[in-house]
């Protein structure tokens, strides 16, 4: 990822390498990539999202900055997670904001994948069905903080590699095909360590609505990035994206409190 000298990468940024004109068709729900002019809009208080666009100077020139303000994480985080999970009892550690656990299910160079599991008696209790499972695939990589440091002609390999390995897992975790694990990134994410979300094909496109959508707000499924990826590299770092976001979002909340500087910043996040 390059995240803080991306306003420094004009010479690759060409016309080949930015979004077309034609809109991508995902299965579900809105488009994260829609190259139109469209302007930030605010929907009424009682609404939950809004829709913004962010262009490529908007990214270096505020998101950065956001991201940078951020506390730091040691470069050892996901192994410390890890490590707690492990010598915790049952190697889950509770999570009681959404009365369920936190396990590890696989963990390699590459990524961590965490699993989630609700308590039985909480609202989402379907953790004993192989149709619901809901997991995060972290990437051990410090430098990606979201879709948009990825470079297809760096990282393609690597996200296919995390991508098949988190599907192989989870399906024989579950006891489900493989074909059913429903992998996406979504932007922008609460979380600025790149990873991946992973639901039940079923489950996820039925709930969407209610519950996936009201989480991530615009989401990119992995095929469609991963196509994406090895047509138009730079799509994500150079393009313009519009997505769907929680109007609570703390970049939001950043970008109205902060004016855009006049210069682009010149060092990139530190984990």
């Amino acid at each position: 990822g390059r995240l803080g000298v991306l306003h420094q990468q004009s010479n690759d940024l060409n016309e080949s390498c930015m979004p077309r004109s034609r809109r991508p068709t995902f299965e579900y729900p809105l488009e994260l990539l829609v190259p139109q002019n469209l302007e930030i809009y605010r929907p009424p208080p009682d609404s939950s999202f809004c829709t913004f666009k962010e262009t490529r100077w908007d990214y270096v020139r505020t998101t950065i900055p956001f991201v940078n303000s951020l506390p730091k994480r040691s470069r050892s985080w996901l192994r410390d997670l890890c490590s707690v999970i492990h010598q915790s009892p049952n190697g889950m550690i509770p999570l009681p904001r959404v009365n369920g656990r936190l396990g590890v299910l696989h963990h390699d160079g590459d990524c961590v994948i965490l699993r989630l599991e609700f308590d039985a008696q909480g609202s989402e209790a379907k953790t004993s069905s192989s149709s619901w499972f809901y997991c995060i695939a972290l990437f051990c990589c410090n430098d990606l903080y979201s879709l948009r440091d990825l470079d297809g002609r760096q990282h393609q390999q690597l996200l296919s590699r995390v991508h098949n390995t988190a599907v192989q897992q989870i399906a024989a975790h579950r006891h489900c095909d493989a074909s059913k694990v429903y992998g996406f990134a979504n932007y922008p994410p609460s979380l600025w360590h790149f990873h991946l979300h992973y639901f039940h094909r079923d489950n996820f496109l039925q709930t969407g609505s209610n519950f996936a959508s009201a989480l991530f707000g615009s989401v990119m499924p992995v095929n469609e990035l991963l196509q994406m990826l090895s047509t138009e590299p730079l799509m994500f770092a150079a393009g313009d994206l519009i997505a769907r976001i929680p109007h609570t979002h703390a970049l939001l909340n950043y970008r109205d409190s902060h004016p855009v500087p006049r210069t682009p910043p010149t060092t990139k996040p530190t984990p």
